[in-house]
């Protein structure tokens, strides 16, 4: 154990996700929830593959699994996001279904899409939600799926919503993640993405904050024009 633990300090963020893997096989997800604010995106994805560790035998896992997952959740890695959102397939849609209507409220669209289809497929009503539409009618149909949902299974667990609420990015982008905005961000202003697609996308990229989008500027001169010149005017908000 001391050896596994050793290496989740390494410099090579390879090492420290393969130790992160094996240290959860051994002692479970609280044995890893430290390595949650890595600065790699690597390591994150591993401590959010262990979250399938926290519910055994169709249990409810406990509340310090769930807070865990509802950050992973909204991390600034699309790649740990859509990793925390497969695992906790592995718990009981009573425990993962709050998680999932967060994610259907507040994440981006990609998040949103998967999250619906992930819900969707063990409770019916989910499959209502429209994840391309409008944000006012996607508030709309979230307020009446959350009271069906209360009707159904009880009152959501409040930590549930509070850890899914006040969750953050734990960690500030990776420069391999940062490197890669341009080529993101050059696919965004690609006119043969819909609209819709494009401006929630990078509304998610804005709200995300500092450790997501320093700065537009910062960017290269070829996409920030591209930017300008499509439709999504808040785009190139300094």
């Amino acid at each position: 154990m001391a050896a596994i633990d050793r290496l989740r300090k390494h410099s090579s963020e390879i090492v420290r996700a393969a130790a992160v893997s094996a240290r959860a096989r051994l002692g479970g997800l609280p044995s890893v929830a430290d390595s949650a604010t890595d600065k790699s995106w690597r390591v994150r994805q591993s401590v959010a593959e262990a979250s399938t560790l926290a519910a055994k035998n169709d249990d409810p896992p406990p509340s310090e699994a769930i807070a865990l997952a509802a950050a992973l959740l909204r991390d600034a890695s699309l790649e740990v996001q859509k990793q925390s959102l497969a695992s906790i397939t592995a718990w009981p849609p009573s425990s993962s279904g709050p998680l999932l209507l967060e994610v259907l409220a507040d994440g981006g669209y990609q998040m949103r899409k998967d999250a619906r289809r992930q819900l969707a497929a063990s409770w019916e009503p989910a499959s209502r939600f429209a994840y391309d539409g409008p944000s006012e009618d996607r508030a709309r149909t979230i307020a009446e799926l959350k009271g069906l949902w209360v009707e159904e299974f009880g009152p959501i667990e409040q930590f549930a919503v509070e850890a899914s609420a006040g969750a953050t990015a734990p960690a500030r982008l990776s420069d391999s993640d940062r490197a890669a905005l341009p080529d993101l961000l050059g696919e965004l202003a690609d006119p043969r993405q819909s609209d819709a697609v494009r401006r929630d996308a990078v509304e998610r990229l804005i709200a995300d904050g500092p450790a997501l989008l320093p700065r537009w500027s910062c960017l290269s001169p070829k996409i920030h024009n591209r930017c300008r010149q499509s439709s999504i005017k808040k785009c190139c908000r300094r």
